[in-house]
């Protein structure tokens, strides 16, 4: 037995078999696992999406709003807290601008398709982008 955890839930099972459990890991050193992955590797364009509402008095600095948006397995996104409160502020800001109202600052909110390390990168870029336009 190579873990010796509780059996999972029936739901949990796979279509080996095989018994499922659940942790607390491998307790056998020498065991060994091969995996094949099959991924079809493709270079895409991606894109970010970038909603501006132009401060009335101070039109030259920024309020930034935003998150990451991508998707894990069957439309599922990891996050989805992000992505929902992102959206809901969108939502609103945009109700009070067609009622007339405008911001003392801009305002920019930012669905950016990249995380992790690139997303950083992506940030520094932003601050340079509005920094340089400062200037």
């Amino acid at each position: 037995m190579f873990c010796v955890g509780n059996e999972v839930p029936a739901d949990w099972k796979g279509s080996l078999d095989i018994m499922y459990r659940l942790g607390p890991g491998f307790d056998d050193s020498e065991i060994t696992v091969e995996v094949e992955v099959n991924n079809k590797l493709e270079v895409l364009s991606i894109y970010n999406v970038i909603g501006t509402i132009y401060g009335r008095e101070e039109p030259d600095r920024y309020v930034l709003i935003g998150n990451h948006r991508d998707a894990w397995v069957y439309g599922a996104i990891d996050a989805s807290t992000g992505t929902t409160v992102t959206t809901e502020i969108a939502r609103v800001l945009g109700e009070m601008k067609n009622s007339g109202w405008r911001p003392r600052r801009t305002i920019k909110v930012k669905k950016r398709k990249i995380e992790f390390l690139k997303e950083n990168v992506q940030n520094v870029q932003m601050l340079l982008f509005i920094e340089r336009k400062k200037k």
